[in-house]
């Protein structure tokens, strides 16, 4: 239920805070590789558990959002993330990631 805006101010202010904290969890981020190329066995620090393959740092391509760009049961990104819409360092993981960052001012 919303914030009743009769309440006290502070009250309202840390409902707000809740839901805002609960939609960053919600759109958290999700790193997404390539495959290195490189073995790393399991005990690696450097090992990158990618479900289908292992990889590391090095091939490291973009960050994605985990509820927008993520599949449910895996949560590794979609095809249709993967191939319809782009990511990138210049890029918000999505658009309602970008205005919980502050960065939805395009």
């Amino acid at each position: 239920m919303m914030a009743d805006l009769t309440e006290r101010i502070e009250d309202a202010l840390r409902w707000y805070a809740r839901k805002l904290a609960a939609l960053g969890e919600l759109h958290a981020p999700l790193r997404i590789y390539d495959e290195c190329g490189h073995d790393h066995p399991e005990d690696d620090p450097a090992r990158v558990d990618c479900h289908d393959f292992a990889s590391c740092e090095e091939a490291f391509l973009y960050v994605t959002c985990r509820h927008c760009c993520a599949g449910q049961i895996w949560g590794d990104q979609t095809e249709e993330c993967a191939s319809e819409h782009d990511h990138g360092p210049d890029r918000p993981r999505c658009p309602t990631a970008a205005i919980l960052d502050g960065d939805d001012d395009e």
